[in-house]
C-alpha cells in the first residue's frame, strides 16, 4: 500500500499491526516512513512559531477590521489563517488546498471550532478556481505559500492569478510585500557536503585534474545557520531584492525576469567564501513583520547559494558583485567566483563520505593491517557498499583485487575513476543492494557494508542480512566490516526538537490543531548536526547493535545529573569497530559523514535523577525510549 500510494490506508495498516505486536519495529519504521509523506515537517515549525502566528492574526484582524471581510485563504494546510479569519469576524471565507489530506485535517478542525458552517474548504490549487467556484470576487486573500526563498512554491504566480481573476479590484492581499537580505558566508561543514575538502583523496585517487562537487537539481539549499558553530558572515549585508504582492505589475516584472538586483558586497574579515546566505522581511501589512535572518528562532530557515569550491580571494578582492533576480519565480543568484575549470558530479553523499578523512583513514589502516597479520596479498572478489567503494577501488587500482562488486548508485562515478586509474571497467559489477551477490556463485575475500546510513539510522536491509552474507558468501579466510558496532547516547532536553516534531503551542491546543496534527508527529528525528540541546546525563552505550534479524531487547537504568529539566529525547552516535580487535571510531565528531539522530518523545520527569532506558531491535530495526 506504501509503495503504491495508497499512504493512508498503509498508515492504518501499520497502526493495527503495532496495537497486535508492539515489538514488530519494521511497522514501526514504516509508520514514520509514511507519517513523513503523509505530512510535510515543517507544518509543526509554522504552527509552533508564536510570532508568525501573532502577527498573521493581527493583519487579518486589521484588514477585516477595514471592511475587508470577504476571504479566500489560498494553501490553508491546517486551516489556521481561516480561522483567524473567522475569529476575527470574517463573513465569507473560502480555503482552499491540493492536498487532500490537509483537507481533511482543516474540515475536521472547522468542525471542532464549530465552524464548519462558515468555512467552504475546496480540494484545488487556486490557480484551477474562477470567481464562480468561490461566489464572486473576494475582498482579502491570504496565504502563506512561500519557502525559505520566498518564491519557490510559486507564489507570484499564485498572486498573480488571484488578483487577475479572484480578488475585487480594491481587495488586498496578506503579506503585503516581501525584502530580502544577502551576505557572503564562510562554513566548512556547509562546504563539506557540497566539494571536495579532502586533499588527500585525489593524491590518492587520479581525477585527471577534475574537482568533485555535490549535484543538486534545485537552485538553492536551505540551512538553519544559527545552529552551525562554524557559521560565519564575512561580508556586509546589503539588500538583495524586493517585491510587492499587492502590485500586479511588480509581481509581473519580478516574474519576467525584468526586475534584477544588482548588489555590492564589501568584505569585513578574511576567510574562505562558501557560498551567500539570504533572508527576508515580509510585511503583512505596515506593522505586522516576519524576519527569517540567522540571529531570529523563527520556522523559516535561511537561504543558501553554495559555491562549487572554497573561493579563497587570492586576488585580495575589496568587493563581491552579485544579481539577485526571481525569473520565473525562482529565486536566482548570478556571480563570477564558481571554479571554471573541469569538475565532476557526484551524489551529495558520496561528497559527505569522501570528506570523512578519518573514517577512510580508519578504514585503510584497520583493513590493510589485517590484510598484512593474515599474510594476504591478492584478493579474488570485493564487495564494497560504501557510499563510494573507497577500498574496493584502491585494491583495484593496486591490482590487489581481481573483481569489485559496488553500488549501483555510485556507477557513474567509479566508471569515471576507473577510466582515469586504468580500472578494468569489465571486472567491475554493479548491484542494487548487497543481498543480491545471494544469487551468484562468487565468494568474497573481502566485505564492506555501510551498515549506518548517513541520516544516522541504522540500514535496516544489510543488517538483517549481515549474518546470511557472512555465513553464506564470505570465504573462510575473508573479512567482512564492520566487525562490531556499539550504540551510544545520551539524555538530553530540546525545544527545538519538541517544535520541530509535534505540535506543543498552547494555542493550538485551544484550536484543537494538536490533537490532529500530532497524530502525524514521529519518534526518531534523523540527520542531526549541531542544534539547541541540554546534556543531562554522560555518553552511555545502549548495545551491542545485533548483526542480524533477531529481536533483542535490553534495559539500562541510569544516574542522571539533577537538573528541574524533563528528559525528551535520547541523542544517540555509534562506536563502529572496523576489524576484529581494532580501536573503535565513533559517529559523534565534527565532519562525520554519519550524522547523528535522536528518539523524541514527551517529555519525562525522573524521580530522584534517575531514569531507565528501553533499547529494543528486531528486523534490523532499533528502537529507544524511557520506562
Amino acid at each position: 500500500m506504501q509503495t503504491s500510494g495508497k499512504l493512508l490506508e498503509a498508515f492504518c495498516c501499520f497502526e493495527e499491526i503495532l496495537k497486535l505486536d508492539s515489538n514488530y519495529l519494521k511497522s514501526y519504521q514504516n509508520l514514520d516512513n509514511v507519517k513523513n509523506q503523509l505530512i510535510e515537517r515543517w507544518h509543526f515549525r509554522m504552527l509552533n512559531d508564536v510570532h508568525r502566528n501573532t502577527v498573521y492574526r493581527n493583519a487579518i484582524g486589521n484588514a477585516i477590521s477595514n471592511g475587508h471581510s470577504k476571504v479566500l485563504d489560498i494553501g490553508t494546510g491546517t486551516g489556521l489563517l481561516s480561522l483567524y479569519c473567522a475569529y476575527n469576524g470574517g463573513k465569507d471565507i473560502k480555503a482552499c488546498d491540493d492536498a487532500k489530506i490537509m483537507i481533511d485535517v482543516a474540515n475536521e478542525v472547522f468542525k471542532l471550532n464549530h465552524l464548519d458552517d462558515k468555512i467552504s474548504l475546496i480540494n484545488k490549487y487556486s490557480h484551477d478556481l474562477n470567481e464562480d467556484q468561490i461566489g464572486g470576487r473576494v475582498d482579502l486573500v491570504v496565504t502563506e505559500t512561500l519557502d525559505s526563498g520566498v518564491f519557490g512554491e510559486g507564489i507570484l504566480q499564485t498572486l498573480i492569478h488571484a488578483k487577475e481573476h479572484l480578488l475585487k479590484a480594491n481587495g488586498v492581499i496578506i503579506p503585503n510585500r516581501v525584502k530580502l537580505y544577502i551576505a557572503g558566508f564562510e562554513c566548512k561543514s556547509i562546504a563539506s557536503e557540497n566539494v571536495c575538502v579532502n586533499h588527500g583523496f585525489s593524491d590518492l585517487i587520479y581525477l585527471k585534474g577534475h574537482r568533485l562537487v555535490a549535484y543538486s537539481d534545485e537552485p538553492y539549499d536551505t540551512e538553519n545557520v544559527r545552529q552551525l558553530k562554524d557559521f560565519k558572515i564575512i561580508t556586509k549585508i546589503e539588500e538583495a531584492f524586493e517585491c510587492n504582492f499587492n502590485d500586479l505589475d511588480d509581481m509581473k516584472n519580478c516574474l519576467n525576469g525584468s526586475v534584477e538586483t544588482k548588489v555590492r558586497l564589501e568584505y569585513e574579515r578574511n576567510g574562505f567564501l562558501d557560498g551567500f546566505v539570504m533572508w527576508f522581511s515580509l510585511c503583512l501589512d505596515d506593522n505586522n513583520i516576519i524576519e527569517s535572518k540567522p540571529c531570529v528562532n523563527s520556522c523559516w530557515d535561511q537561504t543558501i547559494f553554495k559555491l562549487n569550491h572554497r573561493f579563497a580571494n587570492m586576488e585580495k578582492l575589496k568587493y563581491l558583485h552579485v544579481t539577485v533576480s526571481c525569473k520565473e519565480g525562482i529565486l536566482n543568484l548570478s556571480h563570477y567566483y564558481n571554479y571554471t575549470g573541469k569538475t565532476f558530479a557526484v551524489s551529495r553523499e558520496i561528497i559527505k563520505f569522501i570528506n570523512d578523512t578519518a573514517y577512510l583513514n580508519k578504514l585503510e589502516f584497520d583493513i590493510f593491517s589485517g590484510m598484512k597479520e593474515r599474510h594476504s596479498r591478492r584478493f579474488d572478489n570485493v564487495l564494497d557498499f560504501s557510499p563510494f567503494p573507497y577500498i574496493g577501488v584502491s585494491l583495484m587500482k593496486e591490482k590487489r583485487a581481481k573483481k569489485l562488486y559496488c553500488s549501483k548508485e555510485a556507477q557513474e562515478f567509479v566508471f569515471f575513476v576507473a577510466l582515469c586509474n586504468c580500472i578494468d571497467q569489465d571486472n567491475i559489477v554493479f548491484i542494487d543492494d548487497p543481498v543480491e551477490v545471494l544469487l551468484i556463485p562468487d565468494r568474497f575475500d573481502l566485505i564492506i557494508l555501510s551498515l549506518v546510513e548517513s541520516l544516522g539510522c541504522v540500514n535496516s536491509i544489510q543488517l538483517a542480512n549481515y549474518e546470511i552474507l557472512k555465513t553464506n558468501k564470505l570465504k573462510s579466510n575473508g573479512s567482512i566490516i564492520p566487525h562490531k558496532i556499539e550504540l551510544w547516547a545520551e539524555l538530553i532536553h530540546s525545544q527545538w526538537l519538541n517544535e520541530v516534531g509535534k505540535v506543543v503551542n498552547p494555542e493550538m491546543n485551544d484550536l484543537h490543531i494538536t490533537e490532529l496534527m500530532n497524530e502525524f508527529s514521529t519518534t526518531n528525528q534523523l540527520n542531526l548536526q549541531s542544534f539547541d540541546h541540554e546534556k543531562l546525563s554522560n555518553p552511555f552505550q545502549l548495545a551491542d547493535i545485533q548483526l542480524n534479524d533477531q529481536f533483542s531487547s535490553r534495559l539500562i537504568k541510569l544516574q542522571i545529573k539533577p537538573t528541574n529539566k524533563s528528559i525528551n529525547g535520547i541523542l544517540y552516535f555509534y562506536k563502529i569497530y572496523v576489524t576484529q580487535g581494532s580501536e573503535p571510531i565513533s559517529t559523534r565528531r565534527s565532519y562525520s559523514y554519519i550524522k547523528r539522530a535522536c528518539f523524541v518523545f514527551d517529555e519525562f520527569k525522573c524521580i530522584n535523577s534517575k531514569a531507565t532506558v528501553q533499547f529494543l531491535q528486531n528486523n534490523g530495526v532499533i528502537k529507544c525510549c524511557l520506562r
